[in-house]
């Protein structure tokens, strides 16, 4: 039994190119089996990703309002108001887009509460 085994070893010289072949093919199976959902977690991940920074704004901008006056335009400037004031602490980008927010427009409703009308956003991080 062991010289058998010790015979079938040392004839084994190396991967035949039909095992390298048929490996090369499962893994081109999985990848494009797995490639579609993996994509598709990445774009989920962005919109969720965007979707909490512009909630993380509007909290900073609610805190705003309750320490300063709201300008008359109804503009909050990033940078101005909420980064430089400390309810943030920086820019905040876009994942989606790689573009910067940079403004928002709120109004406040006859019960007091905020309205949010919508973000600007910029591709140069701002500097005033």
């Amino acid at each position: 039994m062991r010289e058998a085994l010790k015979r079938f070893w040392n004839n084994q010289k190396g991967v035949t190119l039909i095992e390298l072949l048929a490996v090369v093919v499962i893994l081109g199976i999985i990848a494009a089996i797995a490639a579609p959902s993996v994509m598709t977690n990445f774009d989920s991940a962005k919109t969720n990703s965007d979707a909490q920074t512009e909630a993380i704004i509007k909290d900073a901008v609610q805190r705003f309002a309750l320490d300063n006056p709201i300008p008359e335009d109804g503009t909050i400037k990033i940078k101005v108001h909420l980064v430089d004031g400390g309810y943030l602490q920086d820019v905040p980008k876009q994942s989606s887009n790689n573009q910067y927010f940079t403004e928002v427009k709120i109004t406040v409703n006859a019960n007091g509460k905020i309205v949010f009308n919508g973000f600007k956003t910029a591709n140069e991080k701002p500097t005033t």
